[in-house]
């Protein structure tokens, strides 16, 4: 098997070679450490390797396999942390120079639940500033679209993005406060999952905004994060904000079988499907809604209320909530900040409270609306993103406009299910993601129709263009 078929293997296949001894934990961790070294130049997906660290959990790995001792399908397999989870010995950084010599004492609960599911632990994946949606502030390196280093590969779980679309990683860990995994996974081409608010622990995780931010699963298919899902829900009481529902018999990844009962699929047109898209994008898009009809799913329009309201209570009380986590940062150590993230959350320091209890409102109200929705449909359907992946130059300044806003972080609002998964290429090759959201706790839904798409497509199985590990 060569470095670039092992790479790429499945969950499943790899830890199915795992346990017949076709490959060791310690070769499959050497293999992609090796092929890190190669990419990292270019690629700048990882702010801190862990590679000793890495083949000693390894070797563990393989021992507790060799005498039977079997923790489940991530037992061997390497993965990758975003650099806002604390990691215990080693330095946590949250992309800021204000934390470049933080090292945790203990793990971020999601870690260790990783940990005790026998994941390998690759190293710490780059993040922007604090996990803030900018371009050019990565104190740690400019992260690059594996498919063209040119592009930009998305914000704030780029570090983890990368890393799975390049075969350095077979899962990861990210974050969501506003789109920062599902973003990066569409302009990346990978499968990417916020959660329910409240299904991860976010203990250990640094934080953004405490009442949007999610931690959440990526992976190259929507079986992989679910894998991963498996082993990182659950209740935390060291996390106030941790939900303690029943869990699914067997898991999720257990549930995702080929016979799929029939899913009610609903296409909130107004504002998502309109002129925004770029036309290779809607076509995409569109496509999808086509498989799904295909097999007998009903797929029928849907209205949501007016989302520019939305859209901008969500954005204030996103700058409020910033500016309250760091706030001492941003009155006595401004200079240790990038000017980027001071503008943004400046602001949220001056609001005034009728202003931020009102946006509160309406974002309430928005999930009361949502609910209602999904009385009559199980997931709904929308691009993740309106368009594709824009140019970035060397210092990590957009050559292009981003493509519009407010697809994706309206859904933190209310602590849905938001799930982005590849839906195809534009013109120039760069992928094209589509999100479905389902109702709180309905991650089977959303994890049942993405499974169901990836089923009968092969977009999630493509790979950029590398060729022995070196990018073209």
């Amino acid at each position: 098997m060569d470095d670039s078929e092992l790479a790429y293997l499945s969950i499943d296949d790899l830890a199915a070679c795992l346990r017949r001894r076709a490959l060791s934990p310690v070769e499959v961790t050497h293999a992609l450490l090796e092929r890190i070294v190669r990419l990292e130049p270019t690629l700048h997906a990882y702010i801190t390797l862990t590679a000793e660290a890495a083949l000693k959990e390894a070797h563990h790995a393989e021992r507790e396999l060799l005498v039977g001792r079997d923790r489940g399908p991530l037992h061997g397999v390497p993965v990758a942390v975003k650099d806002c989870f604390w990691t215990a010995g080693v330095r946590t950084t949250n992309g800021s120079r204000a934390f470049a010599d933080f090292v945790p004492r203990e793990d971020a609960t999601a870690v260790a639940r990783l940990r005790q599911a026998g994941a390998v632990l690759l190293g710490k994946t780059n993040v922007p500033e604090l996990c803030f949606a900018n371009f050019r502030e990565h104190p740690f390196g400019i992260p690059r679209n594996p498919w063209d280093p040119s592009r930009y590969p998305g914000i704030s779980s780029a570090g983890s993005a990368i890393a799975l679309a390049a075969g350095m990683a077979y899962g990861a860990l990210g974050s969501d406060t506003g789109g920062s995994i599902r973003n990066p996974a569409a302009f990346c081409g990978v499968t990417g999952l916020k959660p329910t608010y409240g299904r991860i622990s976010l203990f250990g995780a640094f934080p953004l905004c405490r009442d949007y931010d999610h931690a959440g699963p990526m992976a190259r298919s929507v079986r992989d994060c679910a894998h991963l899902l498996d082993a990182l829900a659950g209740h935390d009481l060291r996390d106030p904000t941790s939900l303690n529902p029943a869990l699914p018999s067997g898991g999720w990844a257990a549930a995702l079988t080929e016979a799929i009962s029939p899913l009610r699929i609903g296409v909130p047109r107004a504002h998502f499907w309109g002129g925004l898209l770029q036309p290779d994008v809607a076509e995409a898009a569109e496509a999808t809604l086509g498989v799904w009809r295909e097999l007998g799913w009903p797929v029928r329009d849907v209205e949501l209320p007016p989302i520019e309201p939305i859209v901008a209570a969500a954005d204030l009380v996103h700058e409020v909530d910033a500016a309250s986590e760091y706030r001492d940062l941003l009155t006595a150590r401004p200079a240790v900040l990038g000017p980027d993230f001071r503008a943004w959350a400046e602001p949220g320091l001056r609001h005034a409270a009728v202003d931020y209890v009102a946006a509160r409102r309406t974002w309430q109200a928005f999930g009361r609306a949502l609910e209602g929705v999904f009385r009559g449909v199980d997931v709904l359907v929308t691009p993740t993103r309106a368009g594709t992946a824009p140019r970035q130059s060397e210092d990590g300044t957009l050559l292009d406009p981003l493509p519009p806003e407010g697809f994706r972080g309206l859904f933190n609002l209310p602590g849905v299910p938001a799930l982005s998964v590849p839906a195809g290429f534009d013109r120039n090759g760069l992928p094209i993601g589509v999100q479905l959201i389902g109702p709180r706790l309905g991650e089977a839904a959303v994890l049942a129709a993405g499974h169901a798409l990836q089923l009968r497509t092969a977009w999630h199985r493509q790979r950029p263009r590398l060729a022995n590990g070196c990018l073209p």
